[in-house]
């Protein structure tokens, strides 16, 4: 029997999707919610390394024990599966369907709510200060380099943006 097929046969990765998808879940929410106290950067570090640790135990006791109606026992060789098996395998397949239509749903309904705030008048605009990168020329007339000036601008850019402490205009608005 190959590796994959005892794989499969023991669930593993199904314990991996479910379990990743899981983790992502979790690391979106933490996000939102460490963002929104204000904790230290060094926690969301942690979490993601807890739940990187975590992969690996639940993909070794997957591999190890098995679920079954009359609770989880352990993996033998010769067990093969068996309807009530295969039936409890389909109820985690749907389970790990809802879970990503969960998902799915909260980044659709995120994204429709990230618009502009429509409170922020004009005038506060003009008087928060930002930063605006030129860009760079490339002044030897070789075309071939000008991917060079435009990397520049955009490291700039994307640097000063890192520093989080004021808006910085996009390349495309400094150009026209």
């Amino acid at each position: 029997m190959s590796l994959l097929t005892e794989l499969k046969r023991r669930n593993v990765f199904k314990v991996g999707v479910a379990y990743v998808v899981m983790a992502w879940l979790v690391m979106q929410v933490a996000d939102v919610i460490l963002n929104n106290i204000e904790a230290p950067n060094w926690i969301f570090q942690v979490l993601l390394v807890f739940l990187a640790v975590g992969l690996v135990v639940a993909l070794v006791l997957a591999w190890a024990y098995e679920l079954t109606p009359e609770g989880i026992k352990r993996e033998t060789e010769d067990s093969e599966s068996t309807p009530v098996a295969r039936k409890s395998s389909q109820k985690f397949t749907y389970v790990i369907i809802g879970v990503l239509a969960l998902a799915a749903s909260y980044l659709f309904i995120t994204k429709e709510n990230s618009g502009p705030d429509p409170a922020i008048s004009i005038d506060d605009l003009i008087a928060k200060p930002s930063v605006i990168v030129l860009p760079f020329a490339n002044l030897r007339g070789d075309t071939a380099r000008d991917y060079l000036a435009f990397g520049i601008t955009d490291e700039l850019i994307v640097g000063l943006q890192r520093l989080g402490n004021f808006p910085v205009i996009s390349r495309n608005a400094s150009i026209s």
